[in-house]
């Protein structure tokens, strides 16, 4: 029994250990099948990637050949859309810089660092569907920026080369992107503090000049304004950094007014941006106000708001200081006869805008008094007077030019009103002689309104049937 147990046992240890060896066996044989398998890939990538370079390698050669050999037209535009610039954006695509087919060098020597600068960016903007030529005019926007770095060139340096001066404003030029970018990297490459902001301020001599070329860039021809899309964010930009400057030092308002320089004329200092600067820095709205009219006069400022208000961005500037301007006329109890006065309606021109402002308090009177019956016309005729009424006939026979017909009716209504007969207003309107009225010795211009006057004054007659005191002056 032991001896059969002993077999048994004896069998069964010699068929684990047989089982062991074979999966060892097994176990060996793969591992290496699976290394021998490894090392043959590694080598075939190894021998195809050798392959692929040398092929590369070739390629590379020949488009440089043939980027050396093609010949540059006047149009560097046309250039970077050839054929050969698109093979090229393809070898290129994915390639490390050093691998790559060079074009900054020959084309900057051909056509100068402010056109290769200019074209790029253009090309940049315009290129959304051709993912090669994007990358590859990038890479060149690079190149060229490297190259002036590795030159020692400095921010005046590259202003002076992307030829600023010679655009009508820098914040339409394309190259304004090209010295933002080589800002950037200026700094990080000197540890410098340079900025576009002190660069700009460098270039147009100043911050009042700044600020008055940040206002030209914002819009696109004479009024009607239209807004230009190319150039607004950045001007509004750098307009921002320059508040935030002056915020930072704490200047006060007058200090702000100094650099700004504002001069003599009114309507320059609200066209050219400046009041808006002005009092988007202003803490105290008031105080930005009183200095104006310190220095213009309470009408000047008015009248220039009123010719600000069809500009789409101090046009809201504009309508707002006015606003404060009747605010505080109204605070002192100003009637609309008082404003007539302030607004020197007898003195210089501008008709057409005291009227405006003049109306606009007349509204912003009724607003606040519902009641209140206050006639323009009468305003107007009550402050010009019996002595400056041809003055008065004068301006507002101008309106009617304008599409303003209502006062010429209101003033040749009253004429009728009072009985005066197309020869009566010649003399007792205009103060031309009887004489000289009955020969028709006067200006062509009072011609022309007695004539439009007589008209009205017959039509007057046949529709609206006078008293019996105005029929029998008519007789």
């Amino acid at each position: 029994m032991r001896f059969h147990t002993s077999v048994l046992l004896s069998t069964a240890l010699l068929a684990c250990i047989d089982s062991v060896s074979a999966i060892d066996a097994s176990k060996l044989t793969t591992t290496e099948v699976t290394a021998q398998h490894s090392r043959f890939l590694r080598k075939f990538e190894e021998e195809r990637a050798y392959g692929d370079s040398l092929v590369n390698a070739a390629k590379l050669q020949k488009y440089k050949l043939q980027w050396s050999q093609m010949q540059l037209g006047d149009d560097l535009g046309a250039v970077l859309k050839s054929d050969l610039v698109g093979k090229m954006a393809k070898f290129n695509l994915n390639r490390a810089p050093s691998k790559q087919v060079s074009l900054i060098g020959r084309l900057t020597a051909k056509y100068g660092d402010d056109i290769v600068a200019r074209a790029l960016v253009s090309v940049e903007r315009s290129t959304s569907d051709n993912p090669a030529l994007l990358a590859m005019v990038r890479q060149m926007r690079e190149d060229q920026i490297a190259n002036w770095l590795k030159n020692g060139e400095t921010v005046p340096g590259v202003v002076s080369k992307l030829k600023f001066v010679d655009d009508e404003s820098i914040f339409r030029s394309k190259a304004l992107d090209v010295l933002e970018d080589f800002i950037k990297k200026y700094n990080t490459a000197n540890k410098a503090d340079e900025s576009l902001l002190k660069t700009l301020t460098t270039v147009y001599g100043g911050e009042s000049e700044l600020v008055t070329m940040i206002a030209k860039a914002r819009v696109t021809g004479n009024f009607p304004y239209r807004v230009n899309p190319q150039s607004i964010e950045k001007a509004n930009s750098i307009e921002s950094q320059l508040i935030k400057k002056w915020k930072s030092q704490k200047l006060e308002l007058y200090r702000v007014m100094a650099k700004l320089d504002f001069d003599n004329d009114i309507n320059k200092a609200m066209s050219s941006g400046k009041v808006s600067v002005l009092f988007k820095y202003a803490d105290s709205k008031t105080e930005a106000f009183k200095r104006l009219e310190a220095k213009y006069g309470k009408a000047e400022v008015a009248v220039a708001f009123m010719k600000e208000k069809g500009n789409p961005f101090y046009g809201d500037t504009a309508k707002a200081l006015y606003q404060s301007q009747m605010n505080g006329w109204l605070e002192k109890g100003d009637t609309a006869e008082r404003v007539f006065s302030i607004l020197k309606f007898k003195e210089g021109d501008d008709f057409f805008y005291k009227l405006g402002a003049l109306e606009e308090y007349v509204k912003f009177l009724k607003t606040k008094n519902p009641d209140d019956a206050t006639d323009i016309f009468k305003v107007l005729k009550k402050g010009f007077g019996p002595a400056d009424e041809d003055k008065l006939a004068l301006a507002i026979v101008r309106l009617n030019a304008l599409e303003m017909p209502s006062y010429q009716k209101s003033l040749f209504t009253d004429w009728v009103t009072r009985d005066l007969d197309p020869m009566s207003v010649g003399t007792n309107v205009f103060k031309i002689p009887e004489l000289d009225v009955a020969a028709g010795k006067y200006s062509d211009r009072l011609k022309s309104i007695i004539k439009e006057y007589t008209g009205f004054f017959n039509g007057q007659a046949d529709i609206q049937p006078l008293a019996p005191a105005v029929r029998n002056g008519r007789s």
